[in-house]
């Protein structure tokens, strides 16, 4: 969807007060923001929802080497992984990220939940393969329930961590040319039906989520005609003291729709 204001994308009377380039720019900036900010908002609220209802999923070590160093370091099958190298680990999703740690590093510090206490284990890793490893065979999830009050404070987290991967998909889509990461429409759809009719609300919910976040952020990232893009004609504005020229920022918004036009066909092309 796009909406458009009277006095946006051309030239308007100035004593036109009903035109949207005569409103002062904080006015402009603020109905920029709106759209992205009601779509994190959204997820925010939705976060809450699922952290709350459905809770999320502990991280079990059920698996150990004998003669690896977690085993010989003091790690039990049974433990609950918490934290690797300091950072916690509230979500399963983040211990995918969080285990990069282990794979790069000659030592590594992880701190497990046993019966009801945490302890903090250094182990040292070996070289298997390409990889560092610790010798930690087997890993199972087991569910975790969040109060109301913990929800409020942990989807913050939950939004930040999920924000970090969709920049990190993007740096890497980006830096390697490489298109693979990105969906169009086509691959939401898809993604979004087989979700459906796993038949899980819990996940509908996860992807909505994730959907309304992907949307909010790319909104805002400063490409021409998205908000993000109109919100630096803005910033230029205010530097320069006079707005910048319609017919340069027709242009410049012009160029960005058929670049993304160009983009949303290739997705759609490489979803097919």
């Amino acid at each position: 969807g796009y909406v458009q204001f009277h006095g946006e994308d051309e030239e308007s009377e100035k004593n036109d007060a009903t035109a949207f380039n005569n409103a002062k720019p904080w006015k402009r900036f603020l109905t920029l923001l709106a759209g992205p900010f009601m779509n994190i908002l959204l997820a925010l609220v939705t976060a809450v929802i699922i952290l709350s209802c459905f809770g999320d999923y502990s991280v079990k070590i059920s698996g150990l080497k004998e003669d690896y160093p977690a085993a010989e370091a003091g790690i039990i099958e049974g433990d609950t992984l918490t934290a690797i190298n300091g950072k916690k680990i509230d979500f399963y999703s983040e211990y995918y990220v969080y285990k990069e740690e282990i794979t790069s590093s000659s030592k590594v510090n992880l701190t497990v939940l046993r019966d009801g206490e945490e302890k903090t284990f250094e182990v040292s890793t070996v070289k298997e393969g390409e990889k560092n490893v610790v010798g930690i065979s087997g890993i199972s999830f087991e569910r975790k329930h969040f109060t109301f009050f913990e929800s409020l404070g942990l989807c913050f987290k939950w939004i930040f961590f999920f924000t970090l991967q969709i920049f990190s998909a993007l740096f890497t889509s980006v830096k390697n040319l490489d298109s693979s990461q990105l969906s169009g429409v086509v691959g939401v759809v898809q993604t979004v039906g087989t979700v459906i009719k796993a038949g899980a609300f819990e996940d509908v919910l996860r992807i909505f989520a994730l959907l309304s976040l992907n949307l909010g952020i790319f909104n805002l990232l400063p490409l021409p005609a998205l908000d993000g893009g109109k919100i630096v004609f803005l910033g230029i504005e205010k530097l320069r003291g006079k707005p910048v020229s319609q017919n340069v920022e027709g242009m410049v918004n012009l160029i960005g729709m058929v670049l993304l036009f160009g983009l949303m066909i290739l997705l759609t092309y490489q979803d097919i």
